[in-house]
């Protein structure tokens, strides 16, 4: 039966739609679907009775009210409604608003269905940048997109995500003029302007599906002004989203602006371009810049880390730590001091001839972006290449074929390099060719998509990747010792992590510590992960004390004249 309020096919015996939680009022004479609220049914006229649910399996026949039954007053009417209303939540979110300058003017000399063509393929392409970074659409005004990042589903980098869908929606526009102007040359090149706002807003429950959200407040009215005050092929971002973006985009200020219907001048900013220049989506960066106190209550923990990387350089084994934590408790924190204090002990006992410096190699899952099986290994590997912007694709797996060469020869490994090579670079798919140019999350989605399972560790493509993986890997830890930080790995790619876990139980006679820093919902994806092997340890970092928080405080801030009031409400 479909549900009439989400159009959701649910099962014949369902008292309740699975989708909306919507209850289900079937008609007991011809077995249609009514509304909740409904008295009599829309297709037959039949009066509806509380007991003809969906899932009666004996639905008694309807009967009429009887003429002395008191009918309900109007509050009783409220009240009902008012139980199958969606419940109102505030939350905070990021508007997008974004439309086609001078559409009226090409409508006048346009064919209204040639002009419906084009907005179709225009709202078409929108539509897949905003789904592409986990945005909303909320609804089509005119030739006008608003989409909300946010809701229903929060993310930690909506704003992030906001103004990469941005960017991305006018690398698409500018690939749909080209395309438009290559079958007409004549064709009107279209130009679209852009407002982001960050706020609080009032909308239905999460638990509520709706294809309208409805979403009000300030937020809304100031992203919408915001476009409307945008300069042709201009993002237009408002304070709230500055703030929460500034570390991760270039801005140019502009004069503060008048809006309608707002009483005081907003400031606005134009969106310039990435800040970095990397082609994967990056975690948010943490911390207040230039405030950095000592290691705080985390002494245990780097004792331990510190003993399991002497053991990996003494017994010459792989061995894998997962650093499990809540986001901002830490781990990146805990990653830096032990690499740092690593790297200080060896220059201190290499002068007599005990311990090599080992050598860091750093990559990070990013958050979302389907089909990123490798991207941490991509980014390793270009940085032992130390590619350069503006390097072909043909000269990058060149120079790559060389380094395998020299590094297999160096280590007097007996593998061919042409098959280690061929087998990286097909696992990479297009990764190692990224020209590092944003937004280059198009790039990101044309890497391999994972196919990886269990099964194919005996033989195929699969385990042709895994073995020129570990080849590669023990021919560098052959001449110093190779610590891979692999961060973020709750969001790492399936086939990622069965190619962790071979290599730390494949690799031996080489020391290679596997850091990976993780939240604690990774282990509701991966229960199994290291359990039962002994170079497995796993990590869990707890909150500070209080004590530790009042040293944590003391030592950002440099003073120790704060009131006990404050140290408790931080």
């Amino acid at each position: 039966m479909r549900c009439p309020n989400c159009q959701t096919v649910n099962p014949p015996n369902a008292k309740f739609c699975l989708e909306c939680g919507n209850r289900l009022v079937v008609c007991p004479n011809c077995g249609t679907v009514n509304l909740p609220n409904a008295k009599f049914c829309i297709e037959c006229g039949t009066a509806l009775t509380s007991t003809s649910t969906l899932g009666s399996e004996n639905p008694l026949p309807a009967q009429q009210p009887a003429k002395s039954e008191r009918a309900p007053s109007l509050s009783e009417l409220d009240g009902s409604k008012s139980r199958l209303a969606a419940p109102e939540e505030r939350r905070v979110v990021t508007i997008m608003f974004a439309d086609i300058t001078g559409s009226t003017p090409l409508a006048d000399r346009l064919d209204p269905e040639d002009m419906r063509a084009i907005l179709a393929g225009y709202f078409n392409l929108m539509t897949e940048q905003i789904r592409r970074h986990g945005g909303t659409v909320e609804k089509y005004i005119g030739d006008a997109v608003m989409a909300v990042f946010g809701a229903p589903f929060a993310h930690e980098d909506d704003p992030d995500r906001a103004i990469r869908a941005a960017l991305d929606m006018q690398a698409a526009l500018a690939r749909f003029n080209q395309r438009r102007q290559a079958q007409d040359p004549e064709a009107t090149r279209l130009r679209m302007r852009i407002g982001v706002n960050t706020g609080e807003v009032a909308g239905p429950g999460a638990q509520f599906s709706r294809r309208d959200f409805l979403i009000t407040g300030d937020a809304v009215n100031v992203a919408a002004r915001l476009q409307q005050v945008a300069g042709p092929d201009t993002i237009l971002v408002g304070e709230r989203t500055y703030l929460a973006t500034r570390n991760v985009f270039d801005f140019r200020p502009l004069a503060p602006l008048t809006l309608k219907g707002k009483s005081e001048p907003i400031r606005a900013w134009v969106v310039d371009s990435f800040r970095s220049r990397t082609p994967a989506v990056i975690q948010h960066p943490r911390g207040i810049e230039g405030l950095e106190a000592p290691l705080v209550g985390r002494d245990l923990e780097l004792t331990l880390i510190h003993a399991t990387y002497a053991r990996v350089q003494a017994e010459r084994h792989s061995h894998l730590i997962t650093l499990l934590g809540a986001p901002g408790i830490g781990k990146s924190r805990l990653v830096r001091e032990f690499i740092a204090r690593e790297e200080e002990l060896a220059k201190s006992a290499s002068r007599v001839g005990l311990l090599s410096t080992p050598r860091v190699l750093q990559g990070r899952c990013p958050p979302y972006g389907e089909g990123i099986t490798y991207w941490p290994l991509v980014e390793i590997l270009r940085i032992l290449l130390k590619v350069q912007d503006g390097e072909s694709g043909e000269e990058l797996e060149g120079r790559f074929n060389e380094f395998v060469r020299n590094t297999l020869a160096t280590a007097k490994r007996n593998e061919d390099p042409v098959e280690i090579t061929n087998a990286i670079v097909r696992s990479l798919g297009r990764g190692l060719r990224g020209d590092g140019k944003e937004p280059g999350y198009t790039e990101m989605r044309d890497i391999q998509r994972s196919t990886h399972s269990k099964s194919t560790e005996q033989g195929g493509p699969q385990a042709a990747v895994m073995r020129a993986w570990r080849v590669l890997l023990e021919a560098i830890a052959q001449r110093e010792p190779l610590i891979l930080v692999i961060d973020d790995l709750q969001w790492a790619d399936e086939a990622l992590l069965d190619l962790l876990e071979y290599l730390t139980d494949r690799i031996t006679d080489v020391p290679i510590l596997f850091f990976c820093p993780a939240r604690p919902d990774f282990l509701e994806r991966r229960r199994d992960w290291g359990g039962g092997r002994r170079n497995f340890t796993t990590i869990v970092l707890d909150a500070l004390t209080s004590e530790e928080s009042v040293d944590l405080i003391t030592g950002l801030l440099r003073t120790h004249e704060l009131p006990d009031v404050l140290y408790h409400t931080i």
